[in-house]
């Protein structure tokens, strides 16, 4: 949390990121290591846990502190930190996960468990391509398993949902032009565990909890157990999997075993198995100690709450929770803003927000016909590659400390895309009432220098401006703007391709000796600024244009 006092944390915070009042910052962090699990109480105060009575602890990290002169900085300081001294390696050393290739679709929020079936996953994934739709990657939620009192009972899929099974699933989706598919799963295995037939299909050992079977916590056996299970899963033809639940490990084995060793036991088994059995792991209610400190080589997380399709107060929580979240979260992981459907009244906001979370982008269309193609059109390109920023993006320093929910601020988000800075500002205000704002530059959380081309994408507005200086953006409730900071050199700036929802995202772009060359990854109309004037041009694929 961000606070601008000690005694507005809460219980169980793990990140506080406090303004000193004299040009500096403090960050506190605590995390999982050792034979220690901690968190964050009023003072401040570390709370240091076991799960069950011990005679001595072995030595633990438990928090880390820093104090700088920027408040980005003090977060990553604290985390990097603790990166030398626990389990976890941030994001940028870790490999880059299969799904953050192209847009997804999940089976969760269209089918739930009721409607999940073989022939729904094929009939939506194929209405939604043969729209125009470039689904690349599919996830099969909840609701495929054969279950016996809320336990997961055997290692093939509901044979009344899933007649020919999962090969024949994977198979035909492949066949429509998807590139991957992953399986859902909670790191318990299912909500109540696991039955005894599950555990023995495996060969391969459980804890026996007051439910059903879970991993033991202990990474040889947790090992043998989740390898066990990934080889039947890569069989099916599935090469990423969502594994859900994973905050129960907090209490699954409380009294047992000590959480801190359990926690890094189960996680390190779970993400070794995915290793060695070439799936990637897209990590879901993982926000605790005991799951992000452990995260060695898991380069995926939730970062949200789940989205409520069809609700504007989610919209605006979810987005604004997701953004805060992400300060901290990003560096542990890509950020994961959760999936969404792109008919909600709220799309064009929500499609914003997951454009610029650096994350996964996957929607959770129910029926195609209604799938708004131009909005889904504007954050993809024709071969299927999401318009991402660089980086995921950080909330501004002038609403670092603010509430743009209850606040009438607006909430912005910064990065950069194709090294150019770019900023969203959305309206997430809870009264719905219209913002009007002057944006200044110095509140992006990277220092820029020199002049600037701004182009406000969705009303087209632009203009020069140097980094002491201001812009204003008016908004109504729930919406978006987005806007492209063009580094104009010798009284030329180029913008990019004004269809998409960042422009810049789809050309390559160089500059010799004052000569500027633009490449257009994407057809469309390229923008860019000559001696005063904005020019629009038509390009083709592949098309070079001297500026």
């Amino acid at each position: 949390m961000v606070a601008n006092g000690y005694g507005e944390i809460y219980p169980y915070t793990v990140l506080a990121l406090s303004d000193n009042g004299d040009g500096t910052y403090t960050a506190v962090f605590t995390l999982s290591s050792g034979q220690l699990t901690a968190w964050l109480d009023k003072g401040p105060t570390v709370v240091a846990y076991t799960s069950r009575p011990s005679s001595s602890i072995s030595l633990s990290y438990v928090a880390s502190v820093a104090t700088v002169n920027d408040p980005y900085e003090a977060v990553a300081k604290v985390v990097e930190a603790t990166s030398e001294v626990a389990v976890f390696k941030v994001r940028v050393r870790k490999a880059r996960p299969r799904f953050m290739n192209g847009l997804g679709w999940c089976s969760w929020n269209a089918l739930l468990g009721e409607d999940l079936s073989h022939g729904n996953v094929v009939r939506i994934v194929k209405g939604l391509r043969d729209r125009g739709v470039p689904v690349r990657w599919v996830i099969v939620d909840d609701g495929w398993q054969d279950l016996l009192n809320g336990m997961i009972r055997s290692i093939e899929p509901n044979k009344a949902k899933f007649p020919s099974g999962f090969k024949a699933l994977t198979e035909e989706l492949r066949g429509l032009g998807v590139e991957d598919v992953g399986l859902w799963f909670t790191i318990n295995l299912y909500w109540n565990g696991a039955a005894e037939q599950f555990i023995r299909a495996l060969n391969a050992d459980g804890f026996k909890t007051s439910r059903g079977y879970v991993p033991k916590p202990e990474l040889g056996e947790a090992f043998r157990l989740y390898d066990a299970w990934l080889k039947v899963v890569r069989d099916y033809g599935f090469n990423f999997v969502k594994v859900d639940n994973q905050w129960s490990i907090h209490h699954l084995y409380r009294g047992f075993a000590n959480d801190a060793e359990a926690a890094r036991a189960v996680e390190l088994a779970l993400q070794l198995a995915g290793s060695v059995n070439g799936i990637d792991i897209l990590n879901c209610m993982s926000m605790l100690p005991g799951n992000y400190s452990n995260y060695a080589i898991s380069n995926a997380l939730r970062i949200s709450i789940d989205y409520i399709p069809m609700w504007r107060t989610d919209a605006k929580l979810h987005t604004m929770w997701s953004a805060y979240n992400a300060l901290l979260y990003s560096h542990f992981g890509y950020p994961d803003y959760d999936m969404w459907i792109s008919y909600d009244p709220s799309a064009r906001l929500i499609a914003v927000s997951r454009v610029f979370s650096g994350g996964p982008v996957y929607i959770t269309d129910r029926e195609p016909e209604r799938t708004n193609v131009d909005l889904i059109r504007w954050i993809t390109l024709s071969n299927g590659e999401v318009v991402r920023v660089d980086e995921p993006a950080l909330v501004t320093r002038d609403v670092l400390f603010r509430d743009p929910y209850n606040e009438p601020v607006l909430l912005k988000l910064a990065s950069a895309v194709n090294g150019y800075p770019a900023v969203a500002f959305m309206n997430v205000n809870k009264d719905g009432v219209k913002i009007s704002e002057e944006f200044r530059l110095s509140s992006m959380p990277m220092r820029l220098s020199g002049q600037y081309t701004y182009y406000k994408v969705t009303s087209g507005e632009w203009g020069i401006i140097d980094p002491n200086g201001s812009i204003r953006v008016e908004l109504s409730e729930l919406e978006t703007e987005v806007l492209i900071l063009a580094p104009l050199i010798n009284g030329k700036a180029v913008i990019g391709i004004v269809e998409k929802a960042l422009p810049p995202y789809p050309i390559n772009l160089v500059n010799i000796n004052g000569e500027v060359m633009v490449e257009a990854r994407e057809g469309g109309t390229l923008a860019y600024v000559k001696d005063g004037a904005m020019n629009r041009v038509k390009v083709k694929p592949g098309e070079r244009i001297k500026i």
